[in-house]
């Protein structure tokens, strides 16, 4: 199983593969449906030229050759509050009109990661 942690400028984590664009992870995952996915971390904000995170979660929904029945968790780490209830709300909307794994538990709750550790903020996804 896989950990993946896409973010374009924090350390990530140890036994986590990183990637620093969106474009670079979808590339992976066209070429790897059949990875299981234990963790998806989510940074927001990617940095100029490139999709952000929102647009990211819209192309795993959309494309049919991104396969999401094997991904058990996503995660956020963003700072950005708007960016991370909307790939949330876009998440679990998906899931709940079966477009997306059903299995895959979405966390509503912001996690920070500073020096490639991860802890809890206390932001919750208001409901």
């Amino acid at each position: 199983m896989k950990r993946i942690f896409i973010d374009d400028l924090r350390k990530c984590p140890n036994g986590w593969t990183l990637f620093r664009t969106g474009e670079e992870f979808l590339e992976w995952r066209k070429a790897n449906p059949d990875v299981v996915i234990d963790v998806i971390a989510f940074d927001h904000d990617l940095g100029e030229g490139v999709s952000n995170g929102y647009e990211i979660v819209q192309d795993m929904v959309e494309l049919d050759s991104i396969n999401t029945e094997n991904i058990g968790k996503i995660i956020f780490h963003t700072d950005n509050l708007i960016g991370l209830k909307n790939m949330y709300f876009y998440l679990t909307n998906a899931q709940k009109h079966g477009m997306f794994g059903k299995n895959t538990v979405i966390e509503s709750q912001k996690r920070n990661c500073i020096d490639g550790k991860f802890s809890f903020s206390p932001f919750k996804v208001a409901f």
